[in-house]
């Protein structure tokens, strides 16, 4: 099985993984979600990369992560979010949805 991994960057690549979001912070609005993500990504750093399912019909996994810089430490990689479907479990790893980073 081949693993694509996708950089999310326009609001239809949210909308493609929105339903993975939901499942995983279920406190957020559906309805503003998107725009929501769409807004850490243009304005905040924030990076979502994402694998679709075997059918391709929504992502079935995604990490979102931020690259800072810090003082103390230099260059870091800072996990916000990290969720894979049930169904696509023990066929995505770590190192795929990160990029080798």
């Amino acid at each position: 099985m081949t693993l694509t991994c996708l950089k999310a960057q326009t609001k239809a690549d949210i909308e493609f993984c929105k339903e993975a979001i939901l499942e995983f912070r279920k406190s957020l609005d559906p309805e503003k979600v998107v725009d929501h993500v769409y807004q850490m990504i243009t304005q905040e750093g924030f990076e979502l990369v994402f694998i679709p399912n075997a059918d391709n019909t929504k992502a079935g996994a995604f990490i979102g992560y931020r690259i800072m810089n810090l003082l103390r430490t230099g260059p870091v990689i800072y996990v916000d979010d990290l969720f894979t479907f049930s169904e696509c479990r023990g066929k995505v790893e770590l190192l795929h949805l990160t990029g080798g980073i």
